[in-house]
């Protein structure tokens, strides 16, 4: 019979018990054993959750305590000597988030979604540590008797190349080697009454080479040697596998997992080429990282056709990837709409799909009729399209002209005319937009939001508190400054609650890294801007200065990517309204007086999909969009981007084509190598590479700072050259943030006394 489970839940508790539990850790509120006591707390209401949803195998070790990648890398001895001498706990948040006297290892994005993980450093080889799913077998099988549970564990080919090995051998070596250590994993497991075993690949659906593929067969033919009668079940996501699907089911394991969401074409490697008899296939038919509900009528057509081309009584049932990426549960958001809410589904109610659509594999779709009519009646409900329907955004969308997406000038012509405006010295200093949100700011937001607050005192409070920033950022001496953003919660949130079509929730917090947790709004409909967004705050921050003073807005592609978009709205749709909307704001701004207005994309390149050959399209509106939002501006004023985590070089060309004045990226645990890597490429704008790691308690030293500025100087053009830090301030406190920024501009004065 079919069966079912999941591939991952989110680890950060209802209420987001794991940040307020972690924080407290490293501030000395709690001990190391009440840290694994309270984490333990929330790993067993995950369980018990997803067992009460009926579950047949439960997924087990998908919880960690900061990042899965960063906890495989432990288990596999993958240390770098920096953190040699520290152990536990210090030595794990080290790595992480590094101390003031090393540096933590780099973190990037989990392939296309806003999760960053810690890049594991392969310095030397492998040599397995505690086997971390032993442990958390044999614990959950005492809590939960006569349960089933499936552990996870990351893939050594996706463990590989997501890493950043400096040990002198070849991918194919350091595989070898991995497969090895893998192999006493899962002979230590295959001694257990353990079932299952899932081993997640979700890098097989990228480019993967001929040459890749036979290290991969190596790799498991190692791996399962010795695995007696544990099964495993070599899982994908994030895309298809259709090119190479007959490779993987031709690989000494019992089963491959399908995403059947992003991954439409294994539908057709299914029809066509079926799976091996002794094999079990992995269905993911429900939408793993977005809140709209699932179709049932449209995805029980789709499983009923599977169904007329392979066996469904060695199907799983399961999600096209793991819920991580969702918030925990809906029951909180009651001030939503009814039209709206009864469309979405948050991870929790997604487990209730997944139960749903076993029952249909295995008793038909007569079985669960009830449920499809109730279904039917959502997705028929007209209320909804008047909802969200704006004819006139869609006519103006349609009126736009090839002229809407260029600047007047050059970059090399702007530049001399915004030098002449703005003034600036060499090596200008700047910050990427937020200050620390401090507990004040934060106990103001909500006593105005409790009524305790008027409207007039809290935009005083607002007022005293750009007015202190700005007066910070004079005594230390930058050159274009920020207002600081004590008004905003979030780059993302921020601008969905005044625009248009979008919903924003209450407690739907989704892990971003580590401790930090975002609540992306939700797209239902046709997007504009009803009144200006941040012109009133800007026009503040210039009042108290005569330095320059950027706008500061999150840019059209990273608000769709860090949303959660319409599943029957395409991106670029949603992407150019956005960049409509803020074409206006940025207007507004340089009518007001602003003169630099920085619009961030962080999530530019994470949006690319997992393979090359689908590039192009997506680059093209994402690039479209963001210049739909910044060319309609004088060329005295001065237009910059933000990305960070990202690597540049595949898509130098897009990212040219931005033609942004200022393009500022996160470069200081790379050490200055994604700029020099830019200059290099002949990248011809401005550029920012940070050198303050700002999620890092670390405070560099002038000296440090030095440094890296000389590293830059001799890289990178001097007329293209900024310095500032790798990304907002909001996460750090004003005892790190005031005495590293200080350090930051005295270091550039010293190198400008060289040039």
């Amino acid at each position: 019979m079919a069966l079912s489970t999941n591939l991952g839940f989110p680890r950060i508790g209802k209420n987001r018990e794991y940040k307020r539990i972690i924080e407290s850790f490293w501030k000395g509120g709690i001990t190391a054993d009440q840290l694994h006591k309270d984490l333990e707390k929330i790993h067993m209401d995950n369980l018990a959750t997803q067992i009460e949803a009926g579950l047949d195998f439960i997924p087990l070790g998908d919880f960690s305590a900061y990042d899965l990648m960063l906890e495989t890398a432990l288990m596999l001895g993958v240390v770098p000597k920096r953190f040699q001498n520290l152990s536990g706990w210090n030595r794990y948040y080290a790595m992480a988030r590094g101390t003031q006297d090393v540096t933590a290892c780099e973190m990037k994005k989990w392939f296309d979604t806003n999760y960053h993980y810690i890049v594991p450093e392969i310095e030397e080889g492998f040599t397995l540590k505690e086997n971390r799913l032993t442990l958390f077998y044999q614990w959950a099988t005492t809590k939960f008797p006569n349960k089933n549970f499936r552990p996870v564990l990351i893939g050594p080919f996706t463990f590989l190349k997501l890493s950043r090995a400096k040990n002198n051998k070849s991918f194919d070596q350091n595989l070898q080697q991995l497969a090895g250590v893998y192999q006493k994993i899962v002979s230590e497991l295959a001694q257990t009454n353990c079932q299952w075993l899932q081993i997640d690949e979700p890098a097989l659906c990228g480019d993967v080479t001929t040459e890749e593929l036979g290290w991969l067969k190596k790799t498991y033919e190692t791996l399962t040697s010795q695995k007696k009668s544990l099964k495993i079940m070599l899982q994908t996501y994030f895309g298809d596998v259709a090119n190479i699907y007959s490779q993987l089911t031709a690989l000494p394991v019992d089963g491959v997992g399908l995403d059947l969401v992003r991954g439409k074409k294994n539908l057709n490697a299914l029809k066509e080429k079926g799976v091996p008899s002794e094999k079990w296939i992995g269905l993911g038919l429900i939408d793993g990282r977005n809140i709209w509900r699932s179709h049932l009528r449209e995805v029980t057509t789709t499983l009923e056709g599977v169904g007329k081309w392979l066996d469904l009584s060695k199907a799983w049932i399961h999600p096209s990837c793991s819920l991580l990426h969702l918030p925990v549960s809906l029951e909180t958001e009651d001030h939503i709409p009814t039209v709206l809410k009864k469309r979405l589904t948050f991870a929790s109610e997604r487990l209730k799909e997944i139960s749903i659509l076993t029952k249909c594999a295995n008793l038909g779709a007569k079985a669960i009729e009830s449920e499809l009519k109730a279904d039917d009646a959502v997705w028929t409900d007209k209320e909804f399209v008047s909802f969200a329907l704006d004819k006139g955004v869609q006519e103006r969308l349609k009126n736009l002209k090839p002229a809407d997406f260029k600047r007047g000038l050059s970059f090399k012509d702007r530049y001399v005319v915004q030098q002449k405006d703005l003034g600036l010295p060499a090596l200008p200093t700047t910050t990427i937009g937020s200050f620390p949100q401090t507990e004040e700011i934060r106990q103001a937001r909500a006593k105005w939001k409790k009524g305790e607050l008027t409207q007039s005192q809290y935009e005083q409070f607002i007022r005293e508190e750009i007015g202190r920033v700005v007066k910070l950022q004079e005594e230390i001496g930058l050159d274009v400054l920020v207002h600081g953003e004590p008004e905003r919660t979030d780059m993302v949130e921020y601008f969905a609650e005044r625009l248009k079509g979008f919903q924003f929730t209450k407690n739907g917090w989704v892990q971003s890294y580590g401790t930090r947790c975002i609540r992306p709004p939700m797209i239902y409909g046709d997007i504009s801007r009803p009144e200006p967004m941040t012109v009133k705050e800007a026009q503040i921050a210039q009042s108290f200065t005569k330095k320059p003073m950027k706008g500061m807005l999150t840019g059209p592609v990273t608000i769709v990517n860090w949303s959660f978009p319409r599943a029957d709205v395409s991106k670029s749709t949603s992407a150019m309204q956005i960049g409509v909307a803020l074409r206006d704001e940025v207007s507004d701004l340089e009518k007001a007086g602003i003169k630099v207005i920085q619009i961030d994309e962080p999530a530019l390149r994470e949006g690319l999909p997992l393979r090359k050959s689908d590039w192009a399209d997506y680059l093209k509106w994402a690039v479209d969009s963001f210049k739909l939002s910044s060319s309609g501006v004088n060329n005295t004023t001065q237009i910059h981007t933000h990305m960070c985590y990202s690597e540049f070089s595949d898509i130098l060309e897009s990212i040219q084509a931005l033609d942004a004045d200022s393009l500022s990226i996160e470069d200081s645990r790379s050490l200055g190598k994604l700029a020099k890597g830019l200059a290099e490429m002949h990248y011809q704008n401005g550029m920012g590479p940070g050198v303050y790691d700002v999620h890092s308690e670390k405070v560099p030293t002038k000296e440090e700072f030095e440094k890296q500025i000389q590293f830059l100087v001799k890289h990178v053009p001097l007329n293209q050259l900024w310095i500032n830090p790798d990304c907002g301030l909001k996460t750090r406190g004003y005892k790190e943030v005031t005495p590293a920024l200080k350090n930051m501009v005295e270091a550039v004065k010293e190198v400008r006394k060289t040039l």
